[in-house]
């Protein structure tokens, strides 16, 4: 017998479907001049022996259950304690039932939504990941088991023996699947960085050239899609590649544990996958009772990795051929490396195709290695964005130069998130990453990523400190001077090593009157040079990087900007010491008693949910306009009478997607960004909202890089919450002209079934007779058929409606 249950609504919970990495390719800044010894178009992983034939995933959405125990046996105490979890510290007992059902056939609630997704991926990475993924909203109900017998558990350090047994049972909801290159996905964030073969791991003497500490275990199926065999936790592939003086292309051939079988199921975790950086926010309920009583808003994320240990949220499915395709370039023999390559199945159940490096033992390549990354360590930071690949000044059709890229996003990190502090008091949020702007006053505490670049380990520990940096509301220029936060210290890293850093806790802090602040937290590494690196932080004046050597779509006067002090930029060429990640922190409300606290019986409530109750209202969150960093200060905001922002052609720019709000809304929002319709067009970035001002001056930015000619019709789909509102779409429009080479798009982007995008053409809509923000429509129907929105061709501006649909 069960009891009335809580219930958990969790949105916007992003996970992966599929990671396939770049393959190790390598350029660096070495004396005084750019070294590129691999990184081109021609070196590449290819998801199918051919260009035709592809790599299938398909994700089917099922329930799922879950028993644990706790020490209580009224649910309802988890709502007025605040805490999400029973008993944080609990073991779970497994799973004693399953209903078996799927999405489709569950209740009428969910009978009409789509149950399966179904992605197909030709493409080949080029200078990027190609990364599946889909960000979805989920129902949690937890039933307390009355009667318990039949489900005893011994005694642990939290729960002692006898305890009450509860069930979780996992609806899924709405889901948005994402693919495209990882570059384009804020939440992405993978510990190698592409372009550096140095942060990939070194090759592992055993079990395979490819280390894979999170491999999982999938089911391998026969033709009609039932179980073949045992579950197998062993990689499809883990083989040896040399790269050196001829090119060739190496086939990887996959086994699954049988001859007659390319296809493979598992089940995606929650909160499972390494590569993602994402918080996760919830609410807490129980049915029937009154708003306001019992509910508790968890928008500043929350803790699952206690909460909901074992919870499945789909059943993913790969079908492939027996063999993928690598193609592997010519390089300069004496620069020769080896890569290992692997293909898996992580815990999260992930396929994923991953990579190890021997840079130092290589017949001919050990001494330029050596000579270069063996003498000196070098402590460094991810910074993905730093450079562009762009188009050969001697083979203007040939993708294989590197450039320094002029955007301040050179420095941004991969590897930094924003969390609670760990506090046993609060398992609620003890460490969980925020999954909404934090308030002045709240405490905050930044964990970052720090690797060794080289071949030899650091001879002393290393110190990191960090800086919080104002900036506008278009998080673009720098407003004063840093603010330092403190200084942390990593111990000795060892060879292409990675560690992470902890932040001394930071209180968030606003304007001077307590108002909403933009903020880049700097991370700079040993900034007293007191250990000797391959590549320093601070210059001496002279060795900052040549105009020469800067990408010139993105710095037209050939000078780099630091992002840290809005001035010139002095530091070394080629540093990797100094970096930052962006938070907005939002004015405090005025002070009231929460719904939380009001609870019957909410002793222990503000002490397990401070920081992390929100109200419960609709913010009535909406986009507002767009922008464009160009050469032309009316471009960065840009509105329905704005006249149309120019790009160039394969280069590199930075878009905004401005939003506003009836009242203030902590909630981060993901916006999906798609060139042509969304149904129709291709993903170039998820970007994310971080918290919406009432005044209506809140910015996402990202990063596009147009491939073809013409007008550009850019659809921007902010993905609602209950607290924030319904989704909501605007239609940007940008004209593209060519631009005689410049940055590569650093694709790397998997189809979805859909046309490849680039849909508009310039003969459609010419930029001269159009103004900058078309439209909106309903993310729900075709844009051009929602009621009200008039479509003429030859240059008329599209009438503006705006239509919204409520988050399912």
């Amino acid at each position: 017998m069960v009891g009335a249950p809580v219930v958990f609504t969790v949105q916007q919970l992003v996970s992966t479907t599929l990671v396939a990495g770049q393959p190790p390719a390598h350029s660096d800044w070495l004396n005084g001049a750019f070294q590129n010894v691999s990184r081109n178009q021609d070196f590449y992983v290819q998801l199918g022996n051919s260009s035709t034939s592809s790599y299938t995933s398909s994700n089917e959405q099922t329930s799922s259950t879950n028993y644990g125990v706790s020490a209580s046996a009224q649910t309802t105490e988890t709502v007025t304690e605040g805490i999400p979890d029973i008993d944080g510290g609990s073991e779970s007992v497994g799973v004693k039932a399953s209903l078996g059902f799927k999405w489709g056939s569950s209740s009428d609630s969910t009978a009409s939504s789509t149950s399966t997704q179904t992605t197909s991926v030709t493409q080949a990475t080029q200078d990027d990941d190609i990364v599946n993924g889909q960000i979805q909203n989920l129902s949690v109900y937890r039933y307390p088991v009355l009667s318990r017998a039949g489900y005893h558990t011994t005694s642990s350090a939290s729960c002692a023996a006898g305890c009450y047994g509860y069930w979780d049972v996992v609806i899924p909801g709405s889901i948005d699947p994402v693919s495209g290159s990882g570059k384009s996905f804020d939440w992405y964030q993978p510990e190698w960085q592409n372009g550096n073969a140095l942060s990939y791991p070194q090759i592992s003497a055993t079990g395979g050239p490819v280390p894979t500490p999170d491999l999982g275990t999938y089911q391998p199926l026969d033709a009609g899609g039932n179980p073949l065999g045992p579950p197998v936790t062993s990689p499809l592939a883990n083989q040896l590649i040399d790269i050196g003086g001829t090119t060739y292309a190496q086939s990887i051939g996959l086994t699954n544990g049988t001859s007659s079988s390319d296809a493979e199921s598992t089940n995606l975790a929650w909160n499972a996958s390494l590569q993602v950086t994402a918080g996760i926010k919830a609410a807490v309920g129980i049915p029937g009772e009154a708003v306001g009583q019992s509910d508790t808003t968890l928008s500043a994320g929350f803790n699952t990795d206690s909460s909901f240990t074992g919870t499945t949220t789909s059943s993913n499915t790969s079908s492939h051929t027996s063999s993928f395709k690598v193609n592997v370039p010519e390089v300069d023999a004496n620069k020769g490396y080896q890569f290992g390559l692997a293909y898996y199945y992580s815990q999260s159940g992930t396929p994923e195709v991953g990579y190890a490096v021997n840079l130092d033992n290589g017949a001919d390549g050990s001494e330029w290695w050596l000579q270069n990354y063996g003498q000196q360590s070098d402590p460094a930071l991810n910074l993905a964005y730093s450079t562009v690949l762009t188009y050969d000044d001697n083979l203007p059709n040939y993708l294989g130069q590197t450039m320094w890229n002029g955007l301040s996003d050179r420095q941004q990190i991969r590897g930094f998130s924003a969390r609670h502090p760990l506090d046993p008091s609060s398992p609620v949020t003890s460490g969980a990453i925020y999954a909404g702007a934090p308030q002045v006053g709240d405490p905050v505490v930044f964990d970052v990523d720090v690797h060794n670049d080289s071949l030899i380990s650091t001879p002393s520990p290393v110190t990191v400190d960090f800086y919080a940096v104002p900036v506008d509301a278009l998080g673009l220029n720098v407003t004063g001077a840093p603010v330092p936060i403190g200084q942390s210290t990593v111990g000795t890293l060892g060879p292409q090593s990675v560690a992470t850093v902890s932040s001394p806790q930071w209180t968030a802090a606003g304007t001077a009157a307590g108002g909403s602040q933009n903020w880049r937290v700097f991370v700079v590494l040993d900034k007293n040079n007191s250990i000797p690196e391959v590549h320093e932080w601070a210059g001496n004046g002279s060795d900052t990087c040549p105009a020469s050597s800067i990408d010139s779509a993105s710095s037209a006067n050939g000078l780099l900007t630091d992002p840290m002090t809005g001035q010139t930029e002095t530091l070394a060429c080629g540093q990797n010491n100094q970096g930052y990640a962006t938070i907005n922190v939002q004015a405090a409300p005025p002070a009231t008693t929460d719904a939380a606290s009001s609870t019957a019986g909410a002793a222990t409530a503000q002490t397990a949910a401070t920081a992390s109750v929100r109200s419960t209202a609709v913010a009535g969150v909406h986009l507002t306009g767009a922008g464009a960093v160009t050469s032309s200060p009316e471009d960065l905001v840009l509105d329905e009478n704005s006249a149309v922002p120019t790009l160039t052609q394969n280069q590199r720019s930075t878009l905004l997607v401005r939003a506003g709000s009836d009242t203030d809304s902590a909630d981060y929002q993901h916006v999906l960004v798609y060139d042509g319709s969304p149904q129709e067009g291709k993903l170039i970035a998820s970007t994310t909202m971080q918290g919406v001002r009432a005044d209506g001056q809140s910015t996402a930015s990202f990063a596009y890089t147009p491939t073809t000619t013409g007008v550009h019709e850019l659809h921007e789909v902010i993905l609602g919450t209950d607290t924030a509102g319904g989704n909501d779409e605007q239609i940007v429009r940008v004209n593209v002209v060519a631009g005689g080479g410049g940055s590569g798009a650093g694709s790397g982007s998997a189809g979805g079934g859909a046309s490849a995008g680039d849909t508009s053409t310039g003969a459609a809509h010419p930029a001269s007779s159009a103004h900058a923000l078309a439209a909106t429509g309903d993310q729900s129907a075709l844009w051009f058929l929602v009621a009200g929105v008039t479509l003429v061709l030859g240059g008329v501006l599209l009438r503006v409606v705006r239509r919204r649909r409520r988050a399912s």
